[in-house]
This record gives C-alpha cells, sequence and structure tokens, in this order.
C-alpha cells in the first residue's frame, strides 16, 4: 500500500468514495480507546459524524512499513466551522487551527488498511 497516497487521499474533503474502494477493506476496523468500529459502512458513517464541521489535514512526521504493518507518526491539524467544545481529543474554537499529534499502526490485506489503531499524544494540542 502506498501509504502517502493514502494521507493524500484521506485530506480530500469528502472524498469518502476513493478512500473506501481504494484504501479500506469491507471488514476495517478501527480502534481509538474510546471506540471500537468495525466495516467499512460503520466507519464511513462515523467519519462523517465525527468530521462534521471540521476540515482536516493529516500530516506525516515519520512512517515506516514493513510486509503488512505500517507504523506512523501524524500530526492531525484540524478547523472548526464553529466552536466544537465536546469534541473527543479537545475543544475546537472556530476558525482556529488545533494541532493534535497521534500514533497509528495499519495491519494490511490485500493492499488495503484491514486494522488500525490511534493513539493521541497526551497533552498534544497546540495552535497555529
Amino acid at each position: 500500500m502506498d501509504y502517502a497516497a493514502y494521507i493524500q487521499a484521506y485530506n480530500i474533503p469528502n472524498n469518502y468514495d476513493e478512500l473506501f474502494a481504494n484504501f479500506y477493506t469491507e471488514d476495517v476496523r478501527l480502534e481509538d480507546g474510546n471506540v471500537d468500529i468495525k466495516g467499512a459502512d460503520s466507519l464511513r458513517k462515523a467519519l462523517g459524524v465525527a468530521q462534521a464541521g471540521l476540515k482536516e489535514e493529516l500530516r506525516i512526521i515519520h512512517y515506516a512499513q514493513k510486509g503488512d504493518i505500517i507504523l506512523a507518526e501524524l500530526d492531525s491539524a484540524l478547523v472548526a466551522d464553529h466552536d466544537i467544545p465536546d469534541f473527543f481529543i479537545t475543544p475546537l474554537k472556530k476558525g482556529q487551527t488545533t494541532v493534535v499529534r497521534f500514533f497509528a499502526s495499519y495491519t494490511i490485506c490485500h493492499g488495503k488498511i484491514a486494522h488500525f489503531r490511534l493513539g493521541y499524544w497526551g497533552n498534544s494540542p497546540r495552535y497555529e
């Protein structure tokens, strides 16, 4: 799997058709400590809800791939179109760029993401 191409596709707003056709298996699973989402349909719905009112840009800090495993350190730059005081990572203010560092572990099957686990870096939010 071309991880940089995946991140590039992820960063296109509302690009769910390409993401799900090219980068996720039908039985994809996402775990982040708060949720355990199973299946492409459930993930698509969850992303739609989580990204409502947000522009998100993932920025690769480092990543490594060996066989069917990818490990990555990323920044997620979030810009909300309205205040979101109860956002699950940190409160978001309208128009302010909030950057959150996180780590990801991906299991790849037949060239697509089958399982990924996300961990957020403690007090990582910072503002640009």
